[in-house]
């Protein structure tokens, strides 16, 4: 089953470096030293192996998955922070009408209605942050942010397709697309765990 396995990753790996023309150089680069690294082809055979020969059927999403969390984990630096918009939406919106201790700026009725869609906003935003798997260390200036966006994303993309976690083979992809990471299984599973009391709480009364 490996050799198969090999053989259809090499093939469509380098299929698709020919086929497709909206891969940028990194792309394809990326593609093609994934082409000549065992590296895809253990993941890929231990995918094959826990959920069958059907899987096949979903390689060239999982290599486009690959390359496009890659191009994500490169912008980590500017990843939205939807729980930081959601706190000026909410505290711009008691500006507004003078909640935040001082006078609003004009008594307008056009304020009000601001003030209360920039509060339905920022709600929305918290909601949004609060249910986000991904979380990002603005502080770190090392390139961990990139390779844990990373990791996150791997992790998302191996529970949407093959409804398991992969933490090993996650990994290896890590240290493959960010040869300093030094990823490994247990570094994968501490970043998909809820950061919160609160979320994991939530997380095992929704199992």
């Amino acid at each position: 089953m490996a050799n198969r396995a090999s053989t259809t990753v090499r093939d469509e790996l380098k299929t698709m470096v020919q086929e497709r023309d909206n891969l940028s150089q990194v792309d394809r680069v990326t593609l093609r030293k994934l082409a000549a690294d065992p590296c895809i082809e253990q993941v890929w055979a231990k995918i094959v192996k826990s959920c069958g020969m059907e899987t096949n059927l979903l390689l060239r999403i999982f290599i486009q998955e690959i390359i496009s969390n890659r191009r994500l984990a490169a912008r980590a630096a500017i990843w939205p922070d939807d729980l930081a918009y959601a706190k000026k939406a909410e505290h711009l919106a008691k500006f507004l009408t003078g909640e935040a201790g001082l006078f609003p700026p004009l008594p307008r009725s056009e304020y009000s209605k601001l003030a209360d869609s920039l509060q339905r906003g920022g709600g929305q935003l918290r909601r949004l942050g609060k249910k986000s798997s991904v979380r990002i260390s603005r502080k770190k200036a090392d390139g961990s942010p990139n390779y844990h966006l990373f990791m996150q994303l791997m992790s998302d993309t191996m529970r949407e397709l093959f409804d398991r976690c992969f933490d090993a083979e996650v990994a290896i992809l890590t240290n493959f697309i960010f040869p300093h990471a030094n990823a490994t299984s247990d570094s994968v599973r501490s970043l998909r765990r809820p950061s919160t009391k609160a979320a994991r709480l939530g997380k095992n009364l929704a199992a």
